[in-house]
């Protein structure tokens, strides 16, 4: 008897999910069948088979692909994160060795400018950024004339980055605007913390592009997606691209070898539901925001110093500073 009324309340409770699902599975807004095609590129395994080819080859091999990839009809081509350095990472001097001025004439830049012109088309595209003596993991946006229009500098660098490669994290998230398509911004470590997607969201992207260099991101961008409604796509150097609607709903996903994939997302649909009378999620889950609450999440004496983060893996015992300073030469004590 137990047994029966389990299976049945289980029953019940997939049904109203199911009911729900299809009661909020409309679209609204003027704009809601306007597509917005995506081609993001990858290197994938095959193209470091016998180890890093080496930055001019690893841009290379990606630009034939977007030239492959033009044939598509893209309103956008997105390179991956780490897209002229490669996988298995160089040595320190290598990566920052191919820093350049964002804009400027260096060699990189110079060759993505000239992508662009020649495709017609607008490319997000990745470097280390060079100014002065400060080094960025940048993602930048060319027009189809290969103009400049923006860049974006990662906000949440990573310990290797800033401790071993001296890069210094962004301080603000940006939006890139394409055929009236705002596009939020994020890289890699970013997608980690929920508030890279809520800030893009609230500062009005209609879609999220995230470049990385590797894909362990499987619960998270989805997630990320269904709080917001709002879809996000992936350009990734290894393990292959994908990406997700505005319900978290996988679109498509790429295989782990040189390619590139073709993500056609519907960015300006907005979820409607005829609960309360009628009205956007979205939307409405913005009017329950209490912002006053919030003080905390800016609260720098919540970030933990790093003898409080790394760890003897059997014992657990905490790092010493000492140890720290071998593990990572450029460690500053905090």
């Amino acid at each position: 008897m137990h047994y029966k009324m389990m299976i049945l309340l289980m029953s019940m409770i997939f049904m109203t999910v199911a009911n729900l699902r299809a009661e909020e599975n409309k679209w609204a807004g003027t704009r809601a069948n306007t597509r917005f095609r995506i081609v993001c590129l990858q290197q994938g395994e095959d193209h470091r088979a016998t180890g890093n080819p080496g930055v001019i080859k690893n841009i290379t091999a990606l630009m034939q692909l977007a030239r492959e990839a033009a044939e598509t009809n893209p309103d956008i081509i997105v390179f991956p994160e780490y897209a002229t350095t490669g996988w298995p990472y160089p040595d320190p001097e290598v990566i920052r060795g191919t820093g350049e001025k964002i804009p400027g004439g260096g060699k990189l830049f110079t060759l993505y400018q000239n992508l662009a012109k020649e495709l017609a088309l607008p490319i997000i595209g990745w470097l280390v950024e060079k100014e002065e003596d400060l080094y960025y993991n940048t993602s930048f946006l060319l027009d189809v004339n290969g103009n400049y229009i923006n860049k974006y500098r990662k906000i949440h660098t990573n310990l290797r980055e800033q401790n071993v490669w001296g890069f210094t994290p962004g301080d603000s998230f940006k939006i890139f605007e394409v055929d009236s398509c705002k596009i939020g911004m994020s890289i890699c470590a970013d997608m980690w913390f929920p508030e890279t997607v809520m800030c893009l969201s609230l500062s009005g992207a209609d879609i999220v592009i995230h470049q990385s260099v590797g894909d362990d991101m499987g619960w998270v961008i989805p997630t990320r997606a269904r709080d917001h409604f709002i879809p996000i796509v992936t350009a990734i150097l290894e393990q292959g691209t994908w990406g997700v609607d505005q319900w978290g709903e996988i679109l498509r996903k790429g295989s782990r070898f040189h390619e590139y994939n073709v993500f056609d997302v519907y960015p300006f649909r907005q979820v409607i539901t005829e609960r309360l009378g009628g009205w956007y999620p979205k939307m409405g889950r913005r009017a329950y925001r209490n912002p006053k609450a919030y003080s905390i999440i800016t609260d720098t004496l919540t970030i933990p110093l790093l003898t409080e983060v790394f760890c003897d893996p059997k014992t657990g015992k905490t790092r010493s500073k000492k140890e720290l300073y071998k593990k990572f030469p450029t460690y500053t004590g905090k």
